[in-house]
């Protein structure tokens, strides 16, 4: 954020009766759901010191409460703006967006810049600059970085045990009030493509397990249109081939990977061969999607040029599955696909051909952003921890 709530500065403590205790025997982790709009952590250690962590929406507040003795002492510490004395305790206040504190703990996993925004679904600019935020703040570095290597420094080693126990309890606290919130009156519809529901099973599985009030119903994408659904409130989520890149639209976790096929005819002279590739694309006709969907999208499954350079031509246009099919059994064009098309679907005069140099397509919730709601968010939470299906 580029306001002032990015400094360190000091904030008054709000007070509610309402509070949940969690505590872990190592350090001292206590744990507060303090009343509607914010939750509170505070952790000890044999530092003398004390943290303090309340989150206010998305806006983390961490702080370092230390004991300085007497006021005396106090009186001859120099008082910066952002220090606060408070029954001989003095509050540093630093406060922090959640997402930033994810940034961090993927990375101190990750130690990796690209793989941490692939896994976050940012930029890898995005992750540079929080991190950089974050060590402006604190004042000194929290990773060694070098052309090689990314390597947490001592103080970014502490940070990670501290905040992981933060994140963790608020992570906690949040699913544990979801869970409560969601009633048989809730279910959420999930735009598939063809058989995907099945091999989402796994995952729809583990979200009755938690949520057993909360149904679950399937509805089918049009390939050719992948967003009206969720724009138009007919899905509450889609499973959908990365990337998405609408600005109304969230992309949540990645539930399903897998590899691609070339779709043929059972007389094509790739039959023989066994197995296509990318470059073959370009002495072929591919289908047509039309303008509806968008091209960036369309072309991360049909590429418009081959490895070298070659277009791919494309046409005629067909806005089903079956459309497709129909024109591939024909010998009018070939078509990619996602291998999910071969394993549930043999149509006659099709052949499925494996594409080796094909990049894996990966598939994630996505949701229209204004539409969020504690039952998306709930099975969000769920494919995060359960992780991608490989097909």
């Amino acid at each position: 954020m580029g306001s002032a709530s990015d400094l360190m500065h000091a904030q008054p403590r709000h007070e509610d009766s309402t509070r949940i205790d969690h505590r872990d025997a190592r350090c001292g982790v206590r744990g507060q759901a303090v009343g509607r709009h914010h939750t509170g952590v505070s952790a000890t250690d044999d530092d003398d010191f004390v943290l303090d962590v309340h989150a206010h929406g998305s806006l983390l507040s961490i702080c370092r409460r230390v004991d300085l003795g007497d006021r005396s002492t106090f009186a001859r510490t120099r008082q910066p703006n952002n220090v606060s004395f408070v029954h001989r305790l003095i509050t540093l206040e630093l406060c922090v967006e959640l997402r930033d504190i994810e940034i961090f703990l993927t990375l101190a996993e990750e130690l990796h810049f690209g793989h941490t925004a692939e896994r976050l679904h940012v930029s890898q600019a995005r992750v540079s600059q929080a991190i950089r935020k974050q060590e402006r703040r604190i004042g000194t570095a929290l990773f060694e970085r070098t052309s090689r290597s990314v390597r947490l420094t001592p103080v970014g080693r502490r940070l990670r045990e501290d905040l992981k126990q933060v994140h963790d309890l608020l992570q906690a606290a949040l699913a544990r009030a979801e869970a409560a919130g969601l009633n048989a009156d809730q279910s959420l519809r999930i735009g598939v493509f063809g058989h995907a529901g099945h091999e989402l099973r796994p995952l729809t599985d583990a979200f009755a397990a938690r949520y057993p009030e909360c149904g679950i119903t399937f509805g089918e994408i049009n390939g050719v249109d992948p967003f009206n659904a969720l724009r138009e409130g007919r899905h509450d989520i889609n499973v959908l081939w990365l990337p998405v890149l609408e600005p109304d639209i969230t992309v949540g976790p990645t539930v399903l990977t897998g590899r691609r096929v070339l779709a043929v005819a059972t007389d094509h002279p790739l039959v023989e061969r066994g197995s296509a590739s990318l470059e073959d694309l370009a002495d072929y006709r591919v289908v047509d999607f039309g303008q509806d969907a968008p091209e960036y999208w369309v072309s991360s499954m049909v590429p418009t040029r081959t490895p070298r350079g070659r277009r791919v031509p494309r046409g005629p246009i067909a806005r089903t599955f079956y459309e497709i099919v129909s024109l591939v059994a024909s010998g009018q064009c070939v078509h990619p696909l996602g291998e999910i098309a071969a394993r549930y679907n043999t149509p006659p005069g099709i052949v499925f051909l494996p594409m080796p140099d094909a990049p894996e397509l990966q598939w994630a919730l996505t949701w229209r952003t204004t539409a969020d709601s504690a039952a998306i968010r709930a099975m969000a939470r769920t494919a995060a921890e359960l992780g991608p299906i490989q097909l």
